[in-house]
């Protein structure tokens, strides 16, 4: 399970007051050697909150307006499940990259920032290495 949670972000970052928006992952953090082969053979469940971290902020020129624009790192706050029981078998932090120092994109886009890259390996290498146990 994967939720962004941008509570943490000011409005005009995008920001959104409440609980996080969880939705499914668009990829398996755990290995395929481990992956159940039914619903049933499921005996942990990975949830991650990735979390935009505000560490500078863009100046954009967008026809006459300066525009800003939050310049995020998106952590990674994981943790390993057991299943059904919800025990909690393990939990970490993980810190993303630091974003680019200067736009890399138009700042004609939905979202008003720009980040660097999750930690996605990292939480994989980690999930592989409790798998291993």
């Amino acid at each position: 399970m994967f939720a962004n949670d941008t509570s943490g972000l000011d409005e005009k970052f995008g920001g959104r007051p409440g609980p996080a928006a969880f939705y499914a992952y668009y990829r398996s953090l755990v290995p395929t050697r481990a992956a159940p082969d039914s619903v049933e053979a499921v005996k942990t469940v990975v949830c991650v909150r990735e979390a935009p971290v505000v560490v500078g902020i863009y100046k954009a020129q967008d026809s006459s307006v300066t525009k800003e624009i939050a310049a995020v790192r998106l952590d990674w706050h994981v943790r390993v499940l057991n299943w059904p029981s919800g025990e909690t078998i393990a939990s970490t932090i993980f810190q993303g990259g630091e974003p680019p120092s200067a736009m890399s994109r138009t700042t004609d886009r939905m979202y008003p920032t720009e980040g660097g890259l999750a930690p996605s390996s990292e939480a994989e290498q980690w999930i592989d290495g409790l798998i291993a146990q």
